[in-house]
């Protein structure tokens, strides 16, 4: 869920057979369908559904450690196959960060225009507003430039110091998350979705995960030790995060933890880059919601809503009424990314 060159599967041609990496299409496919589940807010209607209460439940662990992996997860993908390219110069970097500039500027622009949102009249409120990309889902290109950039800088650097900056930024993100967490677990009343900070790390795994695939894909018992070991770290962090979780909640959103500013979302969408390593090719199902990942998020959010409210009157279940929402918003908005590729520019969608 990036730019053209991230997003669509090459053709399979002598030249790229070696480079082209059939996992990747599975996992764009998946974590375009966690993020539709997300924005229809399925695992709060199971919850609340289900009689949860105030208290968390199972539906609430699914999205806070399964479902927020995929905004991490496309990240880590575009900076991870932005640094297989070994792009030599910085006017190589510039124009890419200028194509995702250009993403930024029409889904954006596109969005103001249709929703006539308008920032909050200050300063601080027109960074706000351009920083979420006109106030919702969007703020995933600003956070995509934001990352590209920061792997752009570091691309030259040495291994050991690409370690450091990762070292460095997930204490940051941890950090963070414990000061809200003591200050009466401040994401409950500060939105922090949209923070790039939260993301930073993404940027240094995209580049290590690059600069170790050869190693990884030559020795898959070692691998596969590692990635115990990661699993390991993912359960003591999610034990963790639940520690400083807010032990109570009010209202349907069910923040008893930020999204992203946390890092084990971050820890399973590289867990999910290691597998996908290893992977072969997939139905050509997966392949096509793989190629119109990005131009599915592009679309949704102009009619998931409404979508929503049409099952609503059919399906009296709430719960399927969701779920037949996201599989419906899916297959519409991936058609009409197909229609669209016609009359568009590929780098748009």
């Amino acid at each position: 869920m990036s730019d053209r060159i991230d997003n669509h599967s090459p053709r399979i041609t002598p030249e790229v057979s070696s480079r082209w990496l059939p996992g990747l299409d599975l996992l764009r496919a998946v974590w375009i369908f966690f993020v539709l589940c997300m924005h229809a807010n399925l695992t709060q209607i199971a919850s609340i559904h289900g009689g949860a209460g105030d208290q968390a439940d199972l539906f609430d662990a699914v999205r806070f450690h399964l479902l927020c992996a995929a905004v991490p997860g496309f990240l880590i993908m575009s900076c991870f196959l932005q640094a297989r390219k070994h792009l030599s110069g910085w006017s190589e970097h510039k124009n890419h960060l200028m194509d995702l500039c250009y993403l930024y500027a029409f889904w954006v622009g596109l969005w103001v225009l249709l929703t006539r949102s308008r920032p909050e009249m200050s300063p601080l409120g027109i960074v706000e507003f351009g920083m979420r990309g006109g106030g919702w889902a969007y703020y995933y290109f600003f956070v995509l430039i934001f990352v590209h950039g920061i792997a752009a800088l570091t691309n030259k650097a040495t291994n050991a110091l690409v370690w450091w900056c990762l070292a460095i930024s997930a204490g940051i993100v941890l950090i963070a998350f414990w000061m809200m967490s003591a200050d009466a677990f401040a994401w409950t009343r500060i939105p922090t979705y949209w923070w790039p900070m939260a993301f930073l790390p993404t940027a240094f795994i995209g580049i290590l995960l690059a600069r170790y695939e050869p190693q990884l894909r030559a020795s898959p018992t070692r691998t596969r030790r590692w990635a115990v070991v990661g699993l390991v770290v993912l359960g003591l962090l999610c034990l963790l995060e639940w520690r400083w979780a807010a032990p109570r909640v009010s209202g349907e959103l069910r923040e008893f933890l930020p999204e992203y500013l946390r890092l084990s979302p971050t820890l399973l969408a590289t867990l999910f880059m290691v597998g996908a390593l290893f992977l072969g090719q997939f139905h050509a199902v997966i392949r096509y919601v793989a190629r119109n990942s990005l131009g599915i998020f592009c679309l949704h959010v102009f009619f998931l809503g409404g979508i929503g409210k049409l099952m609503a009157r059919f399906i009296p279940d709430p719960l399927w009424a969701g779920v037949v929402c996201v599989i419906v918003t899916m297959i519409a908005a991936s058609i009409l990314t197909e229609l669209l590729r016609f009359v568009m520019k590929a780098r748009l969608i």
